[in-house]
């Protein structure tokens, strides 16, 4: 018998179902991230135009180290929570526990920083022309959802078999 044997390791059909959706969903999170990230980037002007119109009294510095701080937080933000979903990804099918505390603790963080986000004064969907923001709402609440999603799947009874099952292996 492996000891070192992991979910993974076992045949195809084998692996619950419910891993194998949150495993595709952790990276279609980071394909919506990702596209996130490039279009935020690409987007600068817009930003910087919407920071300058909502503060008119604002100085082109000022305005810079808005779009600057805006930016390194939407940036850091995805790609922190982009490479968290690519690792969580592969790392599920492991079967160790402490992905699946990692990763709810990781929807919890991501849910947090939604929240300030949309509190703080620059707020990203706020401050975008109007027809571009309930589309921008809309990817941030499905993102939201799709990790929680990815956690909760596994803590279904059948993912968490394979999970105690794996910390059975490994014991043996």
């Amino acid at each position: 018998m492996k000891t070192s044997q992991t979910v993974i390791d076992a045949p195809r059909g084998a692996v619950p179902a419910a891993i194998n959706l949150a495993t595709a969903g952790y990276l279609l999170h980071v394909l919506i991230s990702a596209a996130v990230l490039v279009l935020f980037i690409l987007n600068r002007g817009a930003v910087a135009g919407a920071v300058a119109s909502m503060n008119p009294g604002m100085s082109p510095g000022e305005i810079e180290a808005t779009v600057n701080s805006i930016q390194l937080l939407v940036n850091g933000a995805h790609v922190f929570f982009g490479v968290l979903s690519l690792c969580f990804a592969f790392l599920i099918r492991t079967g160790r526990n402490w992905v699946r505390v990692a990763s709810s603790v990781v929807f919890v963080l991501a849910l947090l920083e939604m929240l300030y986000a949309w509190s703080s004064p620059t707020n990203v969907p706020a401050i975008l022309p109007g027809p571009a923001r309930p589309y921008i709402i809309a990817v941030q609440v499905i993102m939201v959802l799709i990790l929680l999603a990815c956690a909760l799947l596994q803590w279904l009874p059948p993912a968490s078999r394979a999970f105690f099952a794996a910390e059975k292996r490994r014991a043996s």
